[in-house]
C-alpha cells in the first residue's frame, strides 16, 4: 500500500512538471512570436517613415512637380498632333510613341508616390485636399489609360498647382527660418559687443582710476621728498645753531673760570697751567670739545 502510493505521489510530481515545463514553453513561445511581430512592426513603421520622407522631401517634391508639368505638356501635345490628318508619317509616329511612353512612366511614378504616402501616412492620407485631388486625376488618368479613351484627361493634371503653391510656400518657410536663425545668431552677436564695450568701458574706467592713484602718489611722494628736505635743512640749521650756543656757553664758563681762578690764591701745590677748552663744530652740525687734549662729541 505505501509503495502504490508512492508511485502515485510520483506520478503526480511527474505530470506536475510536464504541465509547468509545457505551459512554461508555450509562454516562451508567444513571447519570441510577439517580440518578433513587434520587431517586425516597429521594422515596418521605420521603413514607411523613411519612404514617406523620401517622396515629401524637397528634391523630390521639385522632381514630382516637373513630371506633372511634363504630363500635361505631353497630354497637351499627344491631343494636338492626335488631331492632324499627318499622323502617317513616321516622325509624327515616333513622336507620339515617345509621348505615350513619357505619359505612362509618369503615371507609373504618379502611383508610386501615392501609394509611399499612403503606406507612410496611412489615415492622415485622406485628410489632405490636395492628396485626394490628386488622387482623382490619377485615377482618371488610369481610367483612361486602361479603356483606351480620349487622354484629355490627363490635361486635369493642371489641378495639381497646389504643389507648386506649398513648394514655394516651402521655400519660403525655409528662407524665414534662415531669416530668423540669422537674425538671433545677430541678436547674439550684438549681445556679445554690447558686453564687450561694457567690459572696455570698464576696463578704460579701472585704467584711469590706476592712473589717478599713481599721479595721487606721486604727488604724495613728492611732497614727502620737499618735507623731508625742508627737515633736513632745519636739523642743520638747528644744529649749527645750537653749536654756536655751546660755544659760547663754553667760552663764557671759560671766562667765569678765569675770573675766579684770578679771585682766588691758588695754592702752590696745585699751581700750574690752567686747563683751556676748544670746540670744534663739523660740518654736518656735531662739534666736539677738548680739555687738556681730550675730546668729547655730543
Amino acid at each position: 500500500m505505501e509503495k502504490s502510493l508512492r508511485f502515485d505521489e510520483f506520478r503526480a510530481l511527474r505530470e506536475r512538471r510536464r504541465t509547468t515545463d509545457e505551459h512554461r514553453g508555450q509562454r516562451e513561445q508567444h513571447a519570441e512570436e510577439t517580440g518578433g511581430r513587434d520587431k517586425d512592426g516597429a521594422e515596418v513603421e521605420s521603413r514607411a517613415q523613411e519612404a514617406g520622407n523620401f517622396f515629401e522631401s524637397f528634391d523630390i517634391q521639385v522632381l514630382t512637380l516637373c513630371f506633372i508639368f511634363v504630363d500635361v505638356a505631353a497630354a497637351t501635345a499627344l491631343v494636338a498632333l492626335s488631331g492632324e490628318e499627318s499622323l502617317a508619317s513616321s516622325t509624327t509616329a515616333a513622336v507620339l510613341n515617345v509621348i505615350q511612353s513619357l505619359m505612362g512612366f509618369t503615371i507609373f511614378y504618379f502611383i508610386l508616390e501615392l501609394a509611399a504616402l499612403a503606406w507612410a501616412f496611412k489615415t492622415r492620407f485622406l485628410t489632405h485636399a490636395g492628396i485626394l485631388v490628386d488622387m482623382g486625376v490619377v485615377a482618371c488618368a488610369v481610367l483612361a489609360e486602361v479603356q483606351g479613351t480620349s487622354r484629355i484627361v490627363r490635361v486635369l493634371g493642371v489641378l495639381r498647382v497646389w504643389r507648386l503653391m506649398r513648394l514655394i510656400n516651402t521655400v519660403m518657410a525655409t528662407k524665414d527660418k534662415e531669416i530668423d536663425s540669422i537674425r538671433e545668431e545677430w541678436q547674439a552677436d550684438q549681445a556679445r559687443l554690447e558686453e564687450s564695450q561694457i567690459t572696455i568701458s570698464r576696463l578704460e574706467d579701472s585704467i584711469r582710476r590706476e592712473g589717478d592713484a599713481k599721479k595721487r602718489v606721486e604727488d604724495m611722494l613728492k611732497s614727502y621728498k620737499d618735507e623731508v628736505e625742508t627737515l633736513n635743512e632745519a636739523l642743520k640749521i638747528a644744529a649749527l645753531d645750537i653749536a654756536a650756543a655751546a660755544s659760547e656757553q663754553l667760552q663764557s664758563d671759560e671766562e667765569a673760570e678765569k675770573q675766579e681762578a684770578e679771585l682766588k690764591p691758588v695754592p702752590a701745590t696745585a699751581a700750574g697751567a690752567p686747563h683751556q677748552r676748544r670746540m670744534v663744530v663739523k660740518a654736518d652740525g656735531t662739534y666736539s670739545v677738548s680739555t687738556s687734549g681730550e675730546k668729547a662729541e655730543e
